[in-house]
This record gives structure tokens, C-alpha cells and sequence, in this order.
């Protein structure tokens, strides 16, 4: 990839490969994904998660060759190509005859993609010169950014509470309504509640028996039960960074249980009760603390005592 454009079954092999275990954990995964893989690029901050398209990614690192031409002249490799190929033609301007080999003609088609970036004095300005990083945020796509980044992907709480909850912001799982939608399925009713359609604003927010749950959650927490979106609630409030991790953490959890208890139900035709799943957060909770160290204050260490 610095060298050379790689063929284009090849870059979307590697992507494919990349996405079939994201969703999966092999490379055999035939199902259609629950988030489409140019958005799973996207940065943390715009919805995604951050993994580099591949495609970009080798553009970006061939541009790396396009700089060199433009800023060493001494290299032994540039004058060799002023030599050979430009022949007194501005690098700016130039462009290749038919007849030279696919990989010089890869440099400079990389060139022209980059072309604007080096005339704005995007690079040209910039005393580190080119990156391949910045290289890549200037050639992909940009998206609208998210405001619960933060509260989502932060390395206090568990991963997989974190995915689905990222799943769920984005409204992309596989909830009833949306397989209806989809003609996999023929009926969208809740699993749970069996009363209305099941979207994701219903099954986290609305179902009677995650009412219940969120309550137990709030009231184990001492604090009012979260309006709207509970995620988003908690980082409104003006809470100290202990507080709100722990806030976080508990409410991260209780998304992830209402899934699996959704699941649960759907298969085995079980439920756990509410107050057994938020005392099984809770001890996680304790387990969490403990192992991180977190540091409380005060009035938080009377609170905490109070939660456990």
C-alpha cells in the first residue's frame, strides 16, 4: 500500500475480511451487516468507529510518493524520476504518456486526487509537509458529528455495552419493526410487552417492563429516572466525572440487559425480573470500581455507599 495501488478486488477483499469479523468474528459472515461499512469508517466522533477504509487508506499512503516529488529534489529516487519521466515538466502539470508502466500512472492519478490539497497549501504550509493521517481525512468522506461520542466509547465501562449501545443510537438493530420493513419478518409487535410495534425508541425507552427497569436502575442510583434517551439525559447533567461514570455504567448496562432479555424472551420465552438484572449491574459495578480505582469524593463515597 505505500508503493502501489492495489488492484480494486484485492483493497475490497481486505475490507470485506475486515467487516466479516467485526460482525462475526470470521471471514465467512454472509449475512447483510446491521451498519453499513463506509459509516463503521467514520470516525467516533461522526457515528463510526473509526476503522480506516481501505480503498482511502491506500490512496493516502501513495500520496506519500506524490510529496516526495513535490518536496525532496536531492532524493536520489526523485531525480531519477525528473530524469526519466518529467524531463524539465512541472510536477504540477504534468501528465504521463500512454505508454509508461501502470504503476508511474497510479503516482499520478494518486496526484491529481491530491492535486487542490497541495495547491490550497494544505501540505505545501505545513512544516511536517504530508501525512498519510491527514492525507486520508482530506480525501474521505466527511459526515455530520454525533453528540454522544463521549458517553458511548469511553474505556471506563464494558465494550460490548458500549457496541450495543452504539447500535442502538444509530438505530440499527435488528429490532421487529425494522425486520417488518425489511420483509424478513411478518409481524413487528414487541417481544415483551406483546402491545405495539417494536422500534428501538419503544424497547429502550417506552415497553412497560423497561419502565420498570429503568426505574429500579434510577432508584438504586438516588436519582430521577432519565427522560428520553437515558444516555444523552446523563450527560446533561452537571454531575462530577466519578458520578456520571458510574451513572453511565449502570445505564449502558441496562440497555445491553434489555436486549438480551428481548432475546431471551423471543427464544426461550423467559424473562428475569427487573431487580435481579440491576443487582447483577450493581455487582458488576462494585467489581468495576475496585479494579479502576476510581477516585470519589466526599459526598460521592456517601452516595456510592448507599448504591452498594
Amino acid at each position: 500500500m505505500n508503493i502501489f495501488l492495489l488492484p480494486k478486488g484485492v483493497v475490497q477483499r481486505i475490507d470485506s475480511i475486515c467487516r466479516n469479523y467485526l460482525w462475526d468474528g470470521s471471514s465467512d459472515y454472509m449475512r447483510v451487516p446491521m451498519v453499513s461499512w463506509d459509516r463503521v469508517c467514520c470516525p467516533k466522533d461522526e457515528g463510526g468507529l473509526g476503522i480506516r477504509y481501505s480503498v482511502t487508506w491506500n490512496v493516502a499512503m501513495v500520496g506519500k510518493l506524490v510529496w516526495w516529488v513535490y518536496s525532496k529534489p536531492n532524493s536520489l529516487w526523485v531525480k531519477w524520476i525528473h530524469q526519466v519521466y518529467l524531463k524539465g515538466v512541472s510536477w504540477q502539470v504534468y501528465q504521463p504518456k500512454l505508454h509508461l508502466g501502470g504503476n508511474w500512472k497510479d503516482i499520478c492519478r494518486v496526484k491529481e486526487l491530491l492535486k487542490v490539497g497541495y495547491r490550497d497549501n494544505v501540505w505545501l504550509a505545513n512544516v511536517k509537509g504530508y501525512e498519510v493521517g491527514s492525507g486520508y481525512e482530506w480525501l474521505r468522506k466527511k459526515e455530520q458529528k454525533v453528540g454522544w461520542t463521549k458517553l458511548v466509547w469511553n474505556s471506563w465501562c464494558i465494550p460490548k455495552h458500549n457496541f450495543l449501545n452504539w447500535l442502538m443510537l444509530k438505530e440499527c438493530l435488528p429490532v421487529r419493526d425494522r425486520l417488518c420493513r425489511h420483509v424478513i419478518i411478518d409481524e413487528d409487535v414487541c417481544c415483551i410487552c406483546m402491545n405495539v410495534s417494536e422500534t428501538v425508541k419503544h424497547l429502550f425507552r417506552e415497553c412497560s417492563y423497561v419502565r420498570l427497569l429503568l426505574d429500579k436502575a434510577a432508584e438504586r442510583l438516588h436519582i430521577p429516572r432519565p427522560s428520553g434517551n437515558a444516555l444523552i439525559w446523563i450527560g446533561r447533567r452537571k454531575w462530577s466525572r466519578a458520578k456520571t461514570m458510574v451513572c453511565l455504567f449502570v445505564f449502558l448496562a441496562v440497555h445491553y440487559n434489555v436486549w438480551q432479555q428481548r432475546n431471551r424472551v423471543r427464544l426461550e420465552g423467559v424473562i428475569a425480573r427487573p431487580d435481579c438484572i440491576v443487582e447483577q449491574i450493581i455487582q458488576m459495578l462494585k467489581v468495576r470500581v475496585w479494579q479502576t480505582r476510581l477516585q470519589l469524593n466526599t459526598d460521592e463515597i456517601g452516595w456510592y455507599s448507599q448504591i452498594v
